[in-house]
């Protein structure tokens, strides 16, 4: 399938993403024309209808479905209950998914906080009670720590990789996850060639704690040269996608293009509607995909980009589809749903433990349903 970029005016939201890549967004954010909310959704949508309209049907094959537990991302769990995990992970079940993916950082590991490493605990349990397939895609967070050089980092994950691996026995270990947004994050130029060497190590002592776990590594568009660096690794097995933009569609065919050529599998490990928000001087990448994630004018885009999202993958023989974002799962808001708003943190928790759905988990499970339907 090829997709279509938007109009050029259009992208402008997505653009300046990409441009800043979590450096802080200042002048070329602020060369960008502001779009209301109304033409960031016109255009959108109609990108969306333009790209759903050339994939054909007959080329849909079945996929496995999964979904992102981000409340136990480090910046959430300390504050996450126990039981809303639990609910989490059992909603997924409900939602009929196949895999569940977990987002660890160095917290509470670092410092060995038993209690929210028996959060942990407990969810995994959960996702394996329910017979369903475990990911762990460590990321570079600095939430709560900091490192000072990509040294330090290393010896940091390679401890950290080692112990999640023989803790949790994983499916899948996604030992380098888009590489250039984590060096931002760390503040440092990596090269392609010290990621390689990264993937090596932690590949190397995830293997020794879990033999039977797949090593995986993948990124952005704007990857390109590591992931295809990535693909002729012997120690990666399998190779991710994070799309959240449809202009660049064409960069993910090369990608999948380059994991067949290394006869490795590929599967889109992230995906989201890209954020609506307003540039202003120094927002970040980080802060600016955490803008408009649960606001209710914003909800019948998250149904068509699931639609879409889950069509190219079937279409174009991927392995899975993970969407990222579960808090739209469970609970939508009149104003700005940004995720970095306690209130509507809250508003998912409640609606966790209050058992509540939205209209995106019945359409997400309305996929699944679909997806089974059709031919391997």
């Amino acid at each position: 399938m090829k997709g279509k970029s938007l109009p050029t005016a259009g992208c402008a939201l997505w653009l300046v993403l990409a441009a800043c890549l979590a450096a802080p967004c200042t002048s070329r954010a602020q060369d960008e024309p502001a779009l209301s909310p109304e033409e960031y959704g016109q255009r959108l949508e109609q990108a969306l209808e333009e790209v759903g309209g050339r994939i054909p049907e007959t080329a849909r094959r079945r996929i496995e479905f999964g979904l992102n537990l981000f409340i136990a991302h480090e910046a959430w769990i300390g504050a996450v209950p126990r039981e809303a995990l639990i609910g989490a992970v059992d909603a997924f079940q409900e939602a009929g998914v196949d895999r569940v993916d977990l987002n660890p950082g160095q917290f509470p590991w670092l410092e060995g906080d038993q209690d929210t490493i028996d959060k942990y605990d407990a969810a995994v349990a959960r996702i394996r009670q329910h017979g369903l397939k475990l990911g762990l895609n460590p990321q570079v967070s600095t939430f709560r720590h900091e490192v000072s050089s990509f040294a330090q980092w290393r010896q940091r994950a390679v401890k950290l990789y080692a112990e999640l691996a023989r803790r949790y026995r994983p499916d899948t270990f996604v030992v380098v996850h888009e590489p250039s947004t984590m060096a931002a994050r760390l503040g440092l130029k990596v090269s392609v060639e010290d990621w390689l060497d990264f993937a090596r190590d932690t590949a190397r002592v995830v293997k020794q704690s879990s033999p039977g776990t797949r090593i995986g590594a993948g990124g952005l568009a704007s990857e390109r040269e590591f992931f295809e660096a990535f693909a002729r690794l012997p120690e990666i097995e399998v190779l991710t996608l994070d799309i959240y933009g449809v202009q660049e569609l064409k960069v993910y065919n090369r990608l999948i293009h380059a994991a067949r050529a290394a006869g490795k599998p590929v599967y889109i490990e992230e995906t989201w509607r890209p954020p609506y928000f307003q540039p202003r001087p120094g927002l970040t990448l980080d802060s600016a995909m955490l803008k408009s994630v649960g606001s209710q004018r914003f909800q019948e885009l998250d149904l068509q980009w699931l639609r879409v999202m889950t069509a190219y993958a079937q279409a174009n023989g991927l392995e899975a589809i993970i969407p990222i974002w579960m808090f739209a799962l469970f609970a939508y808001v009149p104003g700005e749903g940004d995720l970095a708003e306690p209130a509507y943190n809250r508003a998912v928790l409640e609606a966790i433990a209050r058992g509540e759905r939205t209209a995106t988990f019945r359409a997400l499970q309305e996929l699944v349903l679909e997806n089974r339907r059709l031919p391997r």
